[in-house]
């Protein structure tokens, strides 16, 4: 690379042979070697190769694009000449790694003196018309003629734009890869947005369900559902976390990422984004508009869970329910009519109605006095007043009688009248029997001693929001937690150092914004907004939680020795109390510690700090080369497998094998990745055959599915047990079958080898007896006819007992009592 320092052609071919020698030693010491993932065609022409960008043409730092396929130089757009000069470059060079577009731009406009003449003066000879000339700096505004290429820009593909090529234009979204994709448009990414939300709702409803159903009081339950599902979600947490990394994933493995991030609210689902619904941005607007949806759908969906739990207080609260599911008795004198505090409306009891008159019987009721809940009415469970009868369907409507004792009432109003009154009954009936399948759903759910019950119980329900957020930071904490600390994640490109560092024009020391990368770290907008926003968020996201949860299991081990000191030292009728005390503690914080032994249980906090580290590193690490970050998160990884099975937490073998099977499927997953990424080593180091990609990307989506998939058939097995008991009585059989037919397999197999054994001993045997005498050499003999006093007389030959424990005499004989064992070695032997 070298610029000559002479001003024209003309004035070189009149220099003097001294003076050009002087020149030529000059350009000598400034010419320096191409530098690395570059190509230099001579002169001054030197361009990145495809995958890494320049912050100017003449910087001879090139650096590795976030997303190799948008530092992707294409033609398009570019003069006929230009064109033609690239494709004439790419046909002589014979290499696919270099950017043939960049080097026709370069050459263009360093063939005359002073660069970029020619290029100037050919635009300001055409001006408005001209198409497709390209200008390394000094391009004039793009109002000024669209037919102008900038260097900076031709360096990026189609849509992207910004240092590194990593933010994108108008109408497309930024991927957690630093893809460019586009907009679907207003309306579906609202719906896909939409979809999205309610189906993290549902997961993180499902799982504060799930927990708080559960009898964590008793202990002779082995698994619970809500361990094993815990154990689904931290698998599905980190095999997200893993598939961030940008080592080439296949598009398979990058569409199943997206559909468990929107479900765990770790992402958006597929073509969702939230910028999508703002068209016209910049990639600042961009920034900011994805950050807050980072927060908002997740705390949105927590929000929305809390009101939903705040209304089954309200309306479903379990000490109430119990109360009321037919175990007070009525006042005497009182007609029974369905109770309006089933469904939470006030807490004192039945409502009852005072007998009325025969008079006021015959009437018809109005409609606010009609009963809101008549199915056991109609189903012939409710009872009344001596001789009351009950409602029954009459010609698809209800008919509303009541007949007291003595005589009967009749119907009165016109037609109209009864089939207005017909079909406000049909209507509360549907909500009656809406509310009932809801009551006895929530009834048969949940044990008298499960966790809800007593937190309905014991607990307000501002204290029951604050227990049920802890349940739902074990969903959300990871990505909450990636979103505040992706507030920091900065990237430093150019080092500003070296000969040319007047060139380097992206060489802000802090480094660039990853949310922005046109935007500069601890400066402007990124200093006044994001820095203080991100502390608070680091400080609620990232260290609270954890720091919650070990709080709260200390105070817990504290009490439970203060109780357990007490019980010590009260008397032997008095123990049973504080044994119910530690009870209750245990029902309504067992969710925290239940899969983890006693001593061990504080371990929830310590998941989440490993958690975290798995986060810092898809944060910060997106700052290194690929392969780098996955060896660091491989590193990482099995650094949480060594903890957690030294220390082995977990106090069941099944939950062992669980947790064991998921970090070794995800390790699996990290090192079959590095085949998609280049280590630095040209493109030996790539799979870069489609058929081999495709098998490893199936590889990997069996293992990670089918283990999804045994989890969850593991949680779903009691539930299956109870609900149906003829098809798992079914299933045991087959089951039993299966091992009974594997069992007689063995067996036969292991007789089959024991008779082979065996005949082979015996021909082993008889060979040995058939063994000519003249064959004996002469000390055989004598061995044969020498008797050790109080040993066993050998006769010479030896065979192999089916013992398979080495060589014994194929015929000894007993010389005295204290033989010597047949199987015992000789002095010397060994």
């Amino acid at each position: 690379m070298w610029l000559d320092p002479r001003a024209a052609t003309e004035a070189a071919d009149a220099t003097p042979p001294e003076e050009a020698q002087a020149f030529i030693q000059t350009g000598s010491n400034a010419c320096t070697a191409c530098p690395l993932r570059s190509f230099c065609t001579g002169g001054a022409v030197m361009a990145a190769n495809r995958g890494f960008w320049t912050s100017a043409a003449n910087s001879s730092q090139p650096h590795r694009c976030l997303n190799a396929d948008a530092c992707s130089s294409s033609a398009a757009g570019l003069s006929h000449n230009l064109t033609a000069t690239a494709s004439g470059m790419e046909e002589r060079v014979q290499r696919s790694d270099i950017s043939a577009p960049l080097l026709a731009c370069q050459q263009a406009w360093y063939a005359t003196q002073p660069p970029g003449a020619g290029v100037t003066a050919q635009y300001n000879t055409v001006g408005a018309n001209t198409t497709g000339l390209c200008f390394l700096w000094s391009a004039p505004p793009a109002s000024a003629s669209a037919g102008v290429v900038e260097y900076t820009a031709l360096q990026c593909a189609e849509g992207y734009a910004g240092n590194l090529c990593a933010t994108c234009l108008e109408g497309r979204y930024l991927t957690n890869d630093f893809q460019c994709n586009d907009c679907l448009g207003v309306a579906p990414s609202a719906g896909l947005g939409g979809l999205s939300f309610l189906t993290t709702v549902s997961v993180i409803l499902y799982t504060v369900w799930t927990t708080f159903r559960e009898d964590y009081s008793r202990n002779d339950v082995k698994v619970r559902a809500s361990e094993k599902l815990k154990m689904l979600i931290t698998h599905i947490q980190y095999l997200i976390i893993i598939t961030r990394i940008n080592v080439g994933w296949p598009s398979i493995i990058l569409r199943s990422q997206a559909a468990l991030g929107s479900i765990t609210g770790a992402g958006t689902m597929l073509a969702f984004s939230p910028t999508c619904l703002f068209p016209g941005t910049d990639s600042a607007q961009q920034a900011r508009i994805s950050l807050s949806a980072a927060f908002v759908m997740p705390l949105g969906a927590a929000l929305l869970v809390m009101c939903i739990w705040s209304l089954r207080y309200i309306f479903f609260n379990q000490a109430r329910l119990r109360r009321h599911s037919g175990r007070l008795r009525r006042p005497a004198g009182f007609s029974p009519l369905p109770s309006m505090t089933s469904l939470g409306a006030t807490g004192s009891g039945s409502l009852g109605v005072r007998q009325s008159s025969d008079a006021e019987q015959a009437l018809p009721p109005a409609p606010s006095q009609l009963p809101l809940d008549i199915g056991p009415q109609l189903t012939g469970r409710g009872s009344g007043a001596s001789g009351a009868s009950r409602v029954r369907p009459q010609s698809g409507s209800y008919a509303y009688a009541s007949i007291a004792s003595g005589g009967s009432g009749a119907s009165r109003g016109s037609s109209a009248a009864r089939k207005r009154l017909s079909s406000i009954l049909s209507v509360r009936t549907s909500l009656s029997r809406l509310a009932s399948h809801g009551r006895r759903l929530v009834l048969r759910s949940d044990t008298p001693h499960a966790a809800m019950v007593q937190m309905d119980q014991r607990l307000s329900l501002p204290i029951q929001t604050l227990v049920v957020l802890l349940v739902i930071s074990f969903v959300l904490y990871p990505w909450l937690a990636a979103t505040s600390l992706s507030m920091f994640a900065c990237l430093r490109l150019d080092s500003g150092e070296g000969p040319d560092a007047a060139y380097q024009l992206a060489s802000w020391p802090r480094g660039y914004f990853l949310r922005n990368m046109n935007q500069a770290c601890y400066q402007g907008e990124h200093l006044s907004f994001y820095v203080p926003l991100g502390a608070v968020c680091v400080a609620l996201f990232c260290i609270l939680p954890p720091a919650a949860v070990y709080a709260t299991m200390a105070a817990y081990n504290a009490e439970r020795k203060r109780v357990e000191a007490q019980r010590l030292a009260s008397q032997p009728q008095q123990r049973s109390g504080f044994a119910r005390e530690l009870d209750y503690d245990k029902l309504v914080l067992g969710f925290l510690f239940s899969r983890y032994s006693d001593e061990h249980n504080y371990f929830e906090a310590v998941m989440q700090v490993e958690a975290l580290a798995l986060v810092i590193v898809d944060v910060f690490g997106r700052a290194m080369p690929p392969y780098q970050q996955a060896l660091l998160l491989l590193a990482v990884m099995l650094g949480i497998a060594a903890v957690n099975m030294g220390i082995s937490p977990l106090r069941t073998r099944l939950l062992g094998l669980m947790e064991f099977s998921s970090l070794i499927v995800l390790s699996l997953t990290i090192t079959l990745g590095l085949f998609f990424t280049d280590t630095g080593g040209g493109a030996e180091t790539v799979v870069d055959s489609q058929a081999a990609t495709d098998a490893i990307g199936i590889i990997i989506m069996v293992l990670n599915i089918g283990l999804i998939l045994i989890f969850v058939g593991l949680i779903a097995h009691p539930t299956a047990q109870r609900r149906f008991p003829g098809a798992s009585l079914h299933l045991r059989r087959s089951m039993a079958k299966l091992q009974s037919a594997l069992a007689a397999l063995v067996a036969k197999r292991d007789q089959t080898g024991q008779e082979a054994e065996a005949l082979e001993g015996e021909a082993q045997a008889g060979a040995a007896a058939e063994l000519p005498a003249e064959g004996k050499s002469e000390s055989e003999e004598k061995g044969a006819d020498l008797d050790l006093e109080g040993g066993v007389a050998y006769s010479g030959a030896a065979s192999l007992q089916p013992g398979g424990r080495g060589l014994a005499p194929s015929g000894p004989e007993r010389a005295g009592p204290s033989s010597m064992s047949a199987q015992q070695p000789l002095e010397g032997e060994f």
